[in-house]
């Protein structure tokens, strides 16, 4: 099963990452800009997610980014794909 995660701890926003694999491929950045609205709109102004970011590779075990319960390691996460998510606050500051 692939998974998502939304990063914006002491962030001006929340930023959904999205693995980019075989799994989410096929699906549209309108379809992700769609599903994100209808989140965005039954929760409050700073808990909307504002863009999404599609990462190279998924989260898996073998490459540290899950523990062996399947569950995401947020913080190994977030250094792994640091240079992408600061790229992606910078383009959508402002």
């Amino acid at each position: 099963a692939s998974q998502c995660m939304l990063v914006g701890h002491a962030r001006p926003h929340l930023v959904l990452l999205i693995p980019n694999d075989a799994t989410h491929a096929a699906v549209t950045d309108d379809a992700i800009k769609a599903a994100i609205e209808q989140v965005n709109a039954d929760v409050p102004h700073y808990r909307k997610i504002k863009s999404h970011l599609r990462v190279p590779e998924a989260f898996t075990i073998e490459n540290g980014l899950l523990t062996a319960n399947q569950k995401l390691r947020r913080r190994a996460v977030e250094k792994h794909y640091k240079d992408l998510i600061d790229r992606a606050y910078a383009s959508t500051s402002g």
